[in-house]
């Protein structure tokens, strides 16, 4: 059976068998511990933000501070 027709046959079913077959096809990725991909211009960027907070490691803000701000902005 290929996506399309699983994808008519799943659009008859209720909504509660879908969100069932969501939460089922969600913890089986968990289980099989699928991991994102990290490209090349990522995983720069990653080593470029901690090498900076390496070297002023008081720059920081706590997370009241940034639902604070994020609160603000709305």
């Amino acid at each position: 059976m290929n996506t399309p027709e699983i994808l008519k046959e799943v659009g008859e079913w209720s909504v509660q068998d879908k969100l069932e077959l969501v939460q089922a096809i969600w913890d089986q990725l968990a289980v099989e511990n699928l991991a994102p991909v990290i490209d090349d211009d990522l995983n720069e960027e990653l080593d470029r933000r901690w090498t900076e907070h390496q070297a002023n490691p008081s720059k920081t803000y706590s997370l009241d501070e940034v639902l604070a701000h994020v609160r603000r902005a709305k």
